[in-house]
């Protein structure tokens, strides 16, 4: 396998050639949004559409439909908040959509980023956007209903808890069963936002990384036969198929199954969870690297 092969030209096929973005990209979308997109495409490029629904206008309708699925998430009635999280899914797969329509307009279909072109920071602008407002959906639900305290909610304390008064009431224990404040929701939905921050951030930068080792052109043979070897070490793709959970759009789709469940607030306390689990991705492509 070569990241180098030319694309597929004669239409959609799912055995195209791949790319280090189609590799670590999550499974939603390599399985199931990019499928669809590419089959949509292809079946209308025929009429032209594309012509009038271009890239920009698709980021741009994918970033209303991130404020009205914020409004919904944000509503007490369960069903309101699933109607919510489907619309936020179907802007997931208008942001394949976009790229897909770019590939194919442009006469430049490889999988990648064209971080040149003013299309690629509309579309990095509405992404933020709509993932701000799902953010402050779930954020003014859990205000306007906070969730009771459970004893996993607690940090865990190493040392016995002294009393400054000497009352049993002033231990940690007494908030179990109360209301979650409001400064409390903020800081650990604060928490699952720079996750997501951390996770996006690096995984853009991990790509493009793994584009200039893996898929970039060499000019010896003796370059490029290191290359095709690191291209099918374990390693490599044990990295590559783990970003497939560690990226910004992968915990998006986490927080959006909690929410169609209704364990929002569960998912939210997990998030140091996440956050070491990135981490500890980041720490096997670094060891990676140094081999």
């Amino acid at each position: 396998m070569t990241f180098l092969d030319p694309p597929n030209k004669g239409g959609y096929s799912p055995l195209r050639s791949l790319s280090v973005k189609l590799l670590m990209m999550d499974h939603m979308a390599h399985y199931i949004y990019n499928p669809i997109a590419e089959a949509v495409v292809t079946l209308f490029e025929p009429t032209g559409v594309y012509h009038i629904i271009t890239p920009n206008v698709i980021s741009i309708t994918g970033l209303v439909l991130g404020f009205v699925s914020g409004k919904f998430v944000s509503m007490e009635s369960l069903q309101c908040r699933r109607i919510g999280i489907l619309i936020f899914e179907y802007r997931m797969w208008l942001d394949v959509l976009d790229g897909v329509v770019f590939r194919h307009t442009s006469g430049n279909p490889v999988y990648k980023s064209h971080r040149t072109s003013l299309g690629f920071f509309i579309d990095v602008d509405c992404d933020i956007f709509s993932g701000v407002a799902l953010a402050f959906g779930c954020l003014f639900y859990l205000w306007k209903y906070p969730p009771i305290l459970a004893s996993r909610d607690l940090l865990p304390q190493t040392k016995p808890f002294l009393s400054v008064r000497g009352f049993e009431d002033d231990t940690p224990a007494k908030f179990i069963g109360t209301k979650a404040t409001k400064n409390y929701i903020f800081s650990k939905a604060l928490i699952y936002g720079v996750v997501i921050v951390i996770a996006s951030v690096t995984w853009d930068n991990v790509v493009q990384a793994y584009v200039d080792l893996l898929q970039t052109p060499l000019e010896t043979s003796i370059h490029t036969e290191k290359q095709t070897v690191a291209l099918h070490s374990t390693v490599t793709f044990l990295s590559m198929y783990l970003w497939r959970f560690g990226g910004s759009q992968a915990l998006l789709n986490m927080i959006q199954i909690a929410v169609f469940a209704d364990k929002l607030w569960a998912s939210i306390c997990s998030s140091y969870r996440l956050f070491c689990f990135n981490r500890m991705v980041k720490f096997i492509l670094n060891s990676q690297k140094e081999e």
